[in-house]
């Protein structure tokens, strides 16, 4: 098995999954952010009403980490929050 070569293992980022009413093409609300700082372990967990506090968690993230995160976490939020 091929090694992952560990050039991150010293970066910060921020691990994170959202949950929203629907899939990517019929989605228009995200219903939670959850978050996990790596290192350190602090957790974080945005319900409606604070949806835009956890967009500001992510926007200022050195690194981004999340379980398919390009093909669905990322564009629902762009979608959803354009600005």
């Amino acid at each position: 098995m091929a090694s992952i070569p560990d050039t991150h293992a010293d970066t910060p980022a921020l691990l994170f999954d959202i949950e929203t009413d629907g899939l990517l093409d019929s989605c228009s609300k995200v219903h939670c952010i959850c978050a996990k700082e790596y290192p350190g372990g602090r957790t974080y967990s945005f319900g409606p009403g604070h949806i835009e506090e956890g967009l500001e968690l992510l926007a200022s993230a050195p690194l981004l980490v999340s379980h398919n995160g390009l093909c669905f976490d990322s564009p629902a939020v762009v979608k959803l929050y354009p600005d």
